[in-house]
């Protein structure tokens, strides 16, 4: 009912949902070079492989 209500009145909601934000997200990664890796339990940042710092932007300068 939210969303009906907001759409109304300009509150955007996204063609195939939410979902469809994070898959765009995931194939944009992917399209540069990019992986997402799921199902691994991370009990500390230690655990995680040393990467230089990076900064993203949204949309990506070279789309």
């Amino acid at each position: 009912m939210l969303g009906t209500l907001a759409h109304t009145v300009g509150w955007p909601v996204p063609v195939g949902g939410s979902g469809a934000i994070a898959r765009a997200m995931v194939a944009d990664l992917e399209a540069h070079g990019g992986a997402v890796e799921t199902g691994a339990r991370i009990g500390s940042l230690a655990e995680l492989p040393r990467s230089a710092p990076h900064c993203w932007t949204w949309p990506h300068p070279d789309s």
